[in-house]
């Protein structure tokens, strides 16, 4: 393993550490425990569904941003539950070869 990649590791472990620690003496882990029992979590899955509910809408938007912008948008297996139109992979759009993009949402631009 790359020494650069161990010392990443180890640095991401030690501030996680921290992290805890501090915790740990400003709350108290037994204290945190208690909230959590009497916490209500109908509001979490509430806040989840909200995102969820969001990210739906947000790739919607986009689909209709891209058409009228003249993409054509492909289908595609991934993530494919959320809009079964617009599609995350990893391309490149014909006009935009010069500028390298990891995610696109579109394969080509339609000819005019």
């Amino acid at each position: 393993m790359d020494k650069k990649k161990i010392l990443v590791f180890v640095l991401k472990l030690a501030i996680t550490g921290l992290v805890f620690v501090w915790i740990d003496r400003t709350f108290g882990f037994p204290r945190i425990a208690e909230t959590l029992a009497e916490a209500d979590f109908r509001f979490f899955i509430a806040a989840i569904l909200l995102h969820v509910i969001s990210i739906v809408f947000g790739a919607w938007q986009w689909r209709i941003i891209l058409k009228t912008a003249g993409f054509v948008l492909v289908k595609s297996r991934r993530l494919n539950f959320i809009t079964r139109e617009c599609s995350l992979t990893i391309s490149y759009s014909e006009q935009l070869q010069a500028t390298p993009l990891r995610w696109r949402l579109c394969t080509k631009r339609k000819k005019a």
